[in-house]
This record gives C-alpha cells, sequence and structure tokens, in this order.
C-alpha cells in the first residue's frame, strides 16, 4: 500500500485527491487481506514507526521513483537511520525492508543492500525495458543487473 500517492498522476488526472493514509487506514487494509502488507513511501523514522504499528510485513523505502516532490531526499540518504529505527524495535527485527526510488543499475542495487535493505525493487527500468522491447527486454536488464551484482 503506498502510504500517500505522491505523484500518482493516474489519480490527478481522474480528479481523485491525494490523500495521506493514516494508520488507522493501514490496519484496516492490513486486516483485509491475508497477504503479506507492504506499506511503501516511508522516508523517515517516524513513518516507519506508524508502519511497524500496522503491523506492516514489508516496509517499503520509496520517494516514488527518485525524487518526485521537490526536495525530497534521495532514499539513499534515508535508508539507514530508518533500518537502524526499525530493527532496534521488538517488531523490526521480522519485517522485511525494501528500497527503491533512482535505483538504475546493478551498483545502485548494491548500495541499497549495504546500506541496509533486505531487497531492492528496480521497477521504472524494467518497465522502460518491457514496453518497446517485452520480455527480451526485461530479461536483457535483470541478466546485466545480475552481472554486475555476480562481480561485486
Amino acid at each position: 500500500m503506498d502510504i500517500d500517492g505522491a505523484g500518482s498522476v493516474n489519480f490527478t488526472l481522474a480528479g481523485k485527491p491525494i490523500v495521506r493514509k493514516n494508520i488507522d487506514d493501514l490496519k484496516e487494509l492490513k486486516r483485509s487481506t491475508p497477504l503479506p502488507f507492504m506499506v511503501k513511501g516511508i522516508m523517515c523514522e517516524e513513518d516507519a514507526m506508524a508502519a511497524l504499528e500496522t503491523g506492516a510485513d514489508i516496509i517499503g523505502i520509496s520517494n516514488h521513483g527518485g525524487r518526485v516532490l521537490d526536495s525530497t531526499p534521495g532514499v539513499a540518504d534515508v535508508l539507514p537511520n530508518i533500518v537502524k529505527a526499525i530493527r532496534d524495535t521488538k517488531k523490526g527485527k521480522k519485517v522485511v525492508i525494501t528500497a527503491d526510488g533512482g535505483v538504475r543499475t546493478g551498483f545502485d542495487v548494491v548500495k541499497m543492500l549495504a546500506l541496509g535493505a533486505d531487497h531492492v525493487l528496480t521497477g521504472r527500468p524494467i518497465v522502460r525495458e518491457a514496453v518497446p522491447h517485452g520480455a527480451e527486454g526485461v530479461r536483457s536488464l535483470i541478466d546485466y543487473i545480475g552481472q554486475i551484482l555476480k562481480k561485486q
């Protein structure tokens, strides 16, 4: 669940307000599914603690694709402090932490893992390959990123 919908062109074009979800909203959404629940769009320790309070299974540290909003810091800038805040709690020891936003290469993946992410999401580069080149483009990108990771 995207915590705030920041930068959502689709919402804007549809005339829907972009509203930040509160803890009660997120708890209700968590109760509505047996699936693992992810809260994405976390960019500060306070929001990470709120996500833990909702019972999130996965916390996504994300600035929505690389500074969608003016003056938003990079994920790599905030990731170490958020990881520490999460891991210093009892609940936070079990939570999976993902990072995304501005990840374009295998080197970016290595950096995010080194800064504490359990997994790194690479949505935009995959879409950029999928649209013009289909499955072969996606496979090629994954192979390219994988080659960089093998060298590290």
